[in-house]
């Protein structure tokens, strides 16, 4: 029989709370910066502001970034919540930490590629994306980031 898994020192939860603290922060800060300006929408190149660093990026690049971001933002919010739910149990498990520093990146990861699916299979063309919602890309990018668990299970299951 397998023993049972150790459970998180408090002070190691305490740094995972902080860590998510600040990564939802710095996502917020990010999607607030690439958030599209609705009188620039249908523009081909736009200014992002990165605190001092200025750049210049095609509509395509920026509708990726957004939706990575804010899979980023879906994926930590997800986290987080189930951080602080088993911490209020009681149940946070040691051997789970790499899991909780990971999954954000994951779920930013997963919703780019899932944007990628998307693209290519529904929006096709030159002009495409000036067609292309932004904000419900960037919505898009958030639920696959929060669901990311259940998106790679079903697509384990449809390509098994």
């Amino acid at each position: 029989m397998a023993e049972p898994l150790a459970s998180m020192p408090r002070s190691d939860a305490v740094i995972l709370f902080a860590y998510y603290s600040l990564l939802i922060l710095i996502a917020l800060v990010l999607a607030i910066q690439i958030w599209p300006d609705a009188a620039k929408l249908k523009d081909e190149d736009s200014l992002v502001t990165f605190g001092w660093y200025k750049a210049t990026i095609r509509r395509e690049s920026r509708l990726v970034l957004t939706v990575a971001v804010m899979g980023f933002l879906g994926g930590t919010s997800h986290y987080f919540w189930l951080l602080t739910h088993w911490a209020a149990l009681g149940d946070l498990k040691a051997a789970q930490v790499m899991i909780y520093l990971a999954k954000p990146w994951i779920a930013a990861a997963i919703a780019v590629i899932a944007y990628a699916l998307l693209r290519g299979g529904i929006a096709t063309g030159i002009d495409a994306s000036k067609d292309l919602n932004a904000f419900g890309m960037a919505g898009f990018g958030g639920l696959v980031g929060l669901f990311a668990n259940e998106v790679i299970e079903k697509l384990n299951r449809t390509f098994q």
